[in-house]
C-alpha cells in the first residue's frame, strides 16, 4: 500500500516534534511526512508534485493569515489543504474552508487519530469534488455540442442547395473547359464543393493513407496563404501505412487547423511559416499529423480551453468557436486524440494521432520497404503493355514503373492502382471514356470505386474487375 506523502509547512520546531510524534503513533495507516519551514520552501516541494495532503499552519515568516492559504491554494489547487490555527484565530480557519481549504484543526485539540482521520477525509472529499466537477464539464461540453449540432444542421440545409447548384455548373465548365489552368480550376471548385456537400452525409470510412488527404487540403488554401505571404511546407512520410478513417473527415481537420495557424500568423511579422507534416510512429501504432505556425504562439491558461465549443480569441468576424471543438470530435471519433503544443511567442503545433490496424501495422514495414524502394510492384506486370489515357490533353501510352511509382507516391496500394487501371483500361463506351487523372480525382474528392464504376458505364465494379480478367486470359498474361 502506497503510503499517504502529506507535506507539513509548519515554522515553530516544538509543534513539527509533535505533530510527528502524533501521527507515528497511528498504526495501520502508512504516512510520509515531509517538512518545509517557510511557505516559498512549501510552495517549492509542491511545484515537483507527488503531495497527497498539506497541512498549513497561517502563521509563518514570510506569509501570515489567509493570505498564506490563499497562496498555497493557487499554487496547487488540485491538492488539499488542511489548515493548522491556534486557539486565538479559530475564525480565520473557517474563512480559509469557505475559500477551499478542505478543514481547519486547531493545534491545542489535536490527537494523532483525529490529524488522520482529517487527512483522509480531506483527500477523499478533494477527489470527490474533482469528479463531480469533471461531470459538470462534461455536462456542460455535451449542452454546448448538442447546440453546436443543431446550429450546424440548419448552416448545412441552408447551404445545400446552393452548393448543388454549384456542384452542376463546375461540372458544365470543366466540359466546355477542356483541359489547362481554367479546367483545373473548375476541379478544385467541384472537389470542394462536393467535399461540403459530404459533410452532411454520415460518415463513410475506408482505407486511406493520409498523405493524399493532407496535400489536397494544402493545395486548397495555397492561394489565400500565399497572398498573405506564407510560407507553406509539406512533409509527408512515405512509409505511413493506411488507415480506416473517412477522408473528408480528416480532410476538414487539417482544413481547419490550417486556416486556424493562417489567421494566426496574419498578426505576426514576416517571414511567417505553415508547415504540415505526417508521420508515422511504429512504436505507438499511430499516424501523426502536425500543423505547425511560427504565430504568437497560444498563452497557457488558454490551452485548456481552445477545444470549448464556442469558445474563442478571435475578433469578432473571425472566429465562431466551432473549429477546433469540430476536430477534436472528429479525431476522437477515429480513435485518435488532439492536443496543442506552444509557448507565447514562439507559435503553436497541434498533434493528431490516429491509430494503425494491427492488420495495418503487420504490413506497414513492407510497405515502408516498398516506398523507399521505388517499387513498381504486382500493377506493372499485370498491365504491362496496356496503354492508358492519362489525362484528357495527351494520347494513350503504356504503362510505366515509374507511373506506378507515382500512384504509390501519392498513397494508393497495389490493390488501389489494379482498381484503378482496370477501371481507365476497360471502360464499356470510348467515346466518352474518362482519362485516368479524372477517374482518380473523382476517388479522391471522395466517391467509392462501385460509385465511380457506375459512372463511368459499369453495371457495378465486379463486372468492371471480371472484365478485366476476361481481357487478361485471352492475352495469356493470366
Amino acid at each position: 500500500m502506497r503510503p499517504i506523502r502529506v507535506l507539513l509547512i509548519e515554522d515553530n520546531p516544538g509543534d513539527v516534534r509533535l505533530l510527528q510524534a502524533w501521527l507515528a503513533d497511528v498504526r495501520g495507516v502508512p504516512l510520509a511526512l515531509e517538512h518545509a519551514d517557510r511557505l516559498a520552501a512549501g510552495l517549492a516541494r509542491l511545484a515537483r508534485g507527488g503531495i497527497d495532503a498539506v497541512l498549513l499552519d497561517l502563521s509563518l515568516p514570510d506569509s501570515e493569515g489567509l493570505e498564506t492559504f490563499t497562496r498555497a491554494h493557487a499554487h496547487a489547487p488540485v491538492v488539499p489543504i488542511v489548515v493548522l490555527t491556534g486557539l486565538d484565530d479559530e475564525m480565520v480557519g473557517m474563512k480559509a474552508v469557505r475559500e477551499g481549504a478542505q478543514d481547519y484543526l486547531v493545534k491545542g485539540q489535536l490527537t494523532g487519530p483525529l490529524l488522520v482521520r482529517a487527512l483522509r477525509y480531506a483527500i477523499e472529499r478533494q477527489a470527490a469534488d474533482a469528479d463531480l466537477q469533471r461531470q459538470r464539464d462534461a455536462l456542460a461540453r455535451s449542452e454546448k455540442l448538442a447546440a453546436m449540432g443543431r446550429l450546424l444542421a440548419g448552416v448545412a440545409h441552408e447551404l445545400n442547395n446552393p452548393l448543388t447548384v454549384i456542384v452542376g455548373h463546375t461540372a458544365f465548365l470543366r466540359q466546355t473547359a477542356g483541359g489547362g489552368a481554367l479546367g483545373e480550376r473548375a476541379e478544385q471548385i467541384a472537389r470542394a464543393a462536393e467535399r461540403a456537400l459530404a459533410q452532411q452525409r454520415p460518415p463513410n470510412r475506408e482505407w486511406i493513407v493520409l498523405n493524399p488527404v493532407v496535400q489536397d487540403a494544402v493545395a486548397l488554401l495555397l492561394p489565400q496563404l500565399r497572398s498573405d505571404q506564407v510560407e507553406v511546407r509539406v512533409e509527408c512520410a512515405p512509409e505511413a501505412p493506411r488507415l480506416w478513417a473517412d477522408p473528408h473527415q480528416l480532410q476538414q481537420v487539417v482544413l481547419n487547423l490550417a486556416t486556424n495557424a493562417h489567421q494566426a500568423l496574419r498578426d505576426a511579422p514576416p517571414p511567417r511559416q505553415l508547415t504540415v507534416r505526417t508521420r508515422y510512429a511504429p512504436e505507438q501504432a499511430r499516424v501523426c499529423l502536425e500543423v505547425a505556425d511560427t504565430g504568437p504562439g497560444i498563452a497557457p491558461e488558454l490551452q485548456r480551453q481552445i477545444f470549448e465549443p464556442l469558445f474563442t480569441t478571435k475578433p469578432p468576424g473571425r472566429g465562431t468557436g466551432l473549429g477546433l471543438a469540430i476536430c477534436q470530435g472528429i479525431v476522437e471519433g477515429h480513435g485518435g486524440t488532439i492536443r496543442v503544443e506552444s509557448q507565447p511567442g514562439q507559435g503553436a503545433v497541434f498533434v493528431v494521432e490516429l491509430p494503425v490496424e494491427a492488420r495495418q501495422r503487420a504490413g506497414a514495414e513492407t510497405w515502408a520497404a516498398e516506398a523507399r524502394a521505388g517499387e513498381a510492384g504486382p500493377p506493372l506486370d499485370e498491365w504491362r503493355g496496356t496503354a492508358f489515357r492519362f489525362d484528357a490533353t495527351n494520347p494513350s501510352r503504356p504503362l510505366t514503373a515509374q507511373d506506378v511509382r507515382d500512384l504509390r507516391a501519392k498513397g494508393l496500394g497495389y490493390g488501389e492502382i489494379s482498381i484503378l487501371l482496370a477501371l481507365t483500361a476497360n471502360q464499356p463506351n470510348p467515346a466518352t471514356a474518362k482519362p485516368l487523372n479524372e477517374i482518380l480525382a473523382r476517388r479522391r474528392a471522395g466517391k467509392g470505386w462501385g460509385e465511380l464504376a457506375r459512372e463511368l458505364g459499369y453495371k457495378n465494379l465486379g463486372s468492371a474487375l471480371r472484365e478485366r480478367g476476361e481481357r487478361q486470359e485471352k492475352s495469356g498474361r493470366r
